[in-house]
């Protein structure tokens, strides 16, 4: 119960939207402490292992990265709220309802994404969270940032359908299930080649980390209000995927096993190198 509770909660802040016509302050106070609950949920839980199985390939599992990686979510989500109470009575005033409408949506996505126990759930998380993104990006309405949502759009669905979703059905093919905790790696250690081309594919696939070539999306969205951005950049996108893949690097390929790949440049160790020359480039472009 906690660990849905966990997923589900920021949902009540949708409920809650029509408070804000009538008392602002409230509104925001509530909000602020739907995130302060979030967290004590975590702490009473504790870190310890808890899986969940909601028939239909939906299974979640709290783990001491889903749970750290939470704590950080509802950290953010109680700075976001704070600073968008002024940020947009002086900027997006109309457009609040609909930017806390899909900043819950985003949440809950993200948070079920971190939870997630098996790589079906991983990925239909991973997918939704890309499409509630889109209407924080161009909430500001103009030809850019239009132009910025749908390079966003571009940028993270297609790789996650065309190289996520084959890497996710070819480890289905060598293991016979997606289970968190029940795949192990001897399937994959039979063939490094394999494994490693696989690992890139998740790597690259997992888009939202922003390694080339599909990085240029992520100073695009810039445009976007700064709570917003703030948001993607933090939590929502970048962050969303690297735990997914501390997640496949930990259940699906074991470190022991990693280790060796990207030990050696001619398996998977090129990806030290093509993250290295995005961290350089980005530096690059940031000076």
């Amino acid at each position: 119960m906690y660990l849905l509770a966990q997923i589900c909660l920021p949902l009540l802040s949708i409920i809650l939207l029509p408070l804000k016509k009538i008392n602002r302050l409230v509104f925001y106070s509530l909000i602020v402490a739907l995130g302060f609950v979030n967290i004590l949920i975590l702490f009473k839980h504790g870190v310890h292992a808890e899986k969940i199985d909601l028939g239909f390939n939906i299974v979640f599992l709290m783990d001491k990265y889903s749970w750290l990686f939470a704590l950080v979510v509802n950290f953010t989500w109680i700075i976001t709220t704070i600073y968008s109470y002024s940020f947009i009575l002086y900027g997006f005033q109309e457009k609040a309802q609909k930017f806390h409408f899909y900043l819950s949506l985003v949440l809950v996505s993200v948070l079920a994404t971190a939870f997630a126990g098996n790589l079906i759930t991983l990925f239909v998380f991973y997918l939704l969270g890309i499409p509630f993104i889109y209407p924080l990006i161009i909430l500001r309405n103009t030809p850019d940032s239009h132009s910025a949502g749908k390079l966003y759009l571009k940028s993270t669905l297609l790789p996650a359908i065309f190289i996520l979703l084959p890497a996710i059905s070819a480890i289905y093919q060598l293991e016979g299930h997606f289970n968190f905790g029940d795949i192990l790696p001897p399937s994959l250690q039979t063939s490094p080649v394999l494994a490693s081309i696989l690992l890139i594919m998740f790597i690259v696939g997992m888009s939202k980390n922003c390694v080339a070539p599909f990085n240029n999306w992520l100073p695009k969205t810039m445009l976007a209000p700064a709570p917003v951005s703030a948001l993607v950049h933090s939590v929502a996108a970048v962050t969303s995927g690297s735990i997914a893949l501390i997640k496949i690097a930990v259940y699906v390929y074991g470190l022991d096993f990693l280790h060796f790949l990207t030990s050696k440049f001619y398996l998977a160790g090129s990806l030290t190198y093509i993250c290295g020359f995005t961290a350089l480039y980005s530096a690059y472009k940031a000076l």
